[in-house]
């Protein structure tokens, strides 16, 4: 994986599917309001409300995923890249750069350190 591919799926998950997923998130939470309101006394409401909302912030987070994802990527190719130039890596036959950063293309890494 190069960078280009991280910093392109990192982007898209913030301004594309956070987005997205907050639509949900919001639409879920609206549909649990309604239903609140029309079946719950008002001295039961703040128990009933968390229960009911719980759905839609479990399904937030699952969707949510992704971004911790790649921005977990994204720092993991700092880190490598960091590595490389702290410790003059200039071969792609090292153990340790071939177990932390096998994810992402070796040659691309110790090119990039310049």
């Amino acid at each position: 994986m190069t960078y280009g591919q991280v910093e392109l799926g990192l982007k898209l998950a913030l301004f594309l599917w956070l987005p997205f997923c907050s639509l949900i998130f919001f639409y879920l939470a609206y549909r649990s309001a309604k239903m609140l309101k029309r079946h719950i006394d008002s001295n039961k409401k703040r128990l009933h409300t968390f229960f009911y909302i719980l759905p839609a912030t479990l399904v937030f987070f699952i969707l949510v995923i992704p971004i911790f994802y790649f921005q977990h990527l994204s720092k993991q190719y700092r880190y490598c890249v960091d590595i490389i130039q702290f410790n003059r890596i200039t071969t792609t036959q090292n153990d340790f750069l071939q177990e932390q950063c096998s994810d992402f293309d070796l040659t691309e890494l110790i090119t990039q350190k310049k």
